[in-house]
């Protein structure tokens, strides 16, 4: 199974594309059925206390369809992020779409940027981005290898936990799950 409304409409387009293209409608559905999605895309792993989900998008368009999805799923649960940009560039041109999406969880935390060789912005890094985001509570961890140990150790019974982004974040999930 996929989750998320974005992923529907994909595998519609798929389907209706490949029927117009004259594929046979019981193989195209037979297909879809045996879909298995990439690692890292709304990725879940289930904890005693909460839930997991690791998302490679790092784009605002795909941040919103990663929060609009988990709060389908879990509407009436408390949703947080840990949130890694990746590139300063990135922040740079999308800043106001990055504050507006990430303001629509419950808590955000922040962690150094992915930088991929790039020089910090001083006109958009991540303490611009603190300041700007209209959380309920924004926080910073200095190293992402305090992940495992805030998510073990503090995040709240029930509650969702979304690892977002590109870069080093993407280890965090097995560590977690291991631990």
């Amino acid at each position: 199974p996929v989750a998320g409304r974005h992923m529907l409409e994909n595998a519609l387009l798929a389907a209706k594309t490949a029927i117009q293209l004259g594929l046979d409608p019981v193989s195209v559905l037979q297909a879809l059925s045996s879909f298995r999605p990439t690692d890292r895309r709304f990725e879940i792993r289930h904890l005693p206390h909460a839930t997991i989900v690791s998302d490679y998008g790092h784009h605002p368009h795909e941040i919103r369809a990663t929060i609009n999805t988990a709060r389908e799923l879990w509407p009436d649960r408390e949703l947080r992020m840990i949130f890694q940009a990746h590139r300063y560039s990135r922040l740079r041109y999308h800043f106001k779409e990055f504050v507006e999406v990430l303001g629509a969880v419950d808590q955000l935390i922040l962690v150094p940027v992915f930088s991929a060789g790039e020089v910090e912005d001083e006109r958009c890094n991540l303490q611009a981005l603190m300041e700007e985001v209209k959380a309920n509570k924004v926080m910073y961890l200095s190293n992402i290898d305090k992940i495992n140990g805030y998510i073990q150790h503090q995040l709240p019974n029930d509650s969702v936990m979304i690892l977002q982004g590109a870069g080093s974040i993407g280890s965090i999930l097995k560590e977690v799950v291991d631990s």
